[in-house]
């Protein structure tokens, strides 16, 4: 996507998408606002890594049989993360 019409519009279906999420969370846990944006936000961007990246795999050459079983196992590792919490992933020792 290389258009600057097309980007525009793909993000603004992100945020679209984003926002229908955080509504539907909101709704759903009778929970705060705030919380279901955050939860929104954690659950696209694993949603978006995972295409981001079989279609990196794709438009290399692979195929989608060869792509599918990592794809698989790449999804819960994503969304484990997700629901487990980053806990020390990408953390420094205190100095």
């Amino acid at each position: 996507m290389e258009t600057p019409g097309l980007l525009l519009r793909a993000y603004a279906n992100r945020m679209h998408g984003l926002q229908q999420l955080a509504d539907v969370l909101a709704a759903e846990t009778g929970g705060d606002r705030m919380e279901a944006q955050v939860a929104a936000g954690q659950l696209m961007a694993a949603r978006n890594a995972l295409i981001n990246e079989n279609h990196r795999r794709l438009l290399a050459g692979e195929s989608a049989d060869a792509v599918y079983p990592d794809a698989v196992a790449a999804a819960h590792r994503a969304f484990g993360l997700v629901e487990q919490g980053l806990g020390d992933y990408a953390t420094r020792p205190a100095e």
